[in-house]
């Protein structure tokens, strides 16, 4: 039950984010991109909500379309997130959040890890990349700790 309340909240999530790409263009995704600075399997440090320091993020995916800046795919651990679907009330994960690539490069401090196993984000990824592409979906703009912000707030109500 938890497991499907969390799939279609995150559904929403992503269909509700900051930023929405709202252009109705075709999208031809890039297969051979490669970003210079970032890569999958990569884990950062970043600028955390205070009380969050341990905290860290995997780049989990990368994807390119023709004339849109890269989307860096994430997941984020180590969060102190109040969650009122959890029986314990905190969530320490976030599986998969898109983001624009300046918005990381502007919150990541250091990299601690270039190449760790992946986090299972593929579903929420799936989710995400079918409402983006369709011009539902968005992906951030803003700094990494402000969406963690806003996914708790997200889950509050």
């Amino acid at each position: 039950m938890i497991s499907n309340m969390k799939r279609l909240f995150l559904f929403g999530f992503l269909l509700c984010t900051i930023g929405l790409c709202s252009a109705q263009v075709e999208l031809k995704r890039d297969k051979d991109y490669v970003d210079e600075q970032f890569a999958v399997g990569q884990v950062w440090k970043y600028n955390t909500r205070p009380g969050e320091e341990a905290s860290t993020i995997e780049v989990v995916r990368i994807d390119k379309y023709d004339d849109l800046d890269p989307i860096i795919h994430i997941s984020v651990k180590g969060l102190k997130l109040h969650n009122p679907a959890f029986d314990h009330g905190i969530s320490e994960t976030i599986g998969h959040l898109p983001f624009a690539r300046q918005a990381v490069d502007s919150s990541v401090t250091e990299m601690v890890v270039a190449k760790a196993e992946l986090t299972d984000f593929e579903e929420g990824y799936l989710q995400w990349k079918r409402a983006f592409e369709a011009g539902e979906g968005g992906i951030f703009t803003i700094s990494i700790a402000e969406a963690v912000e806003y996914f708790e707030e997200t889950l509050k109500r």
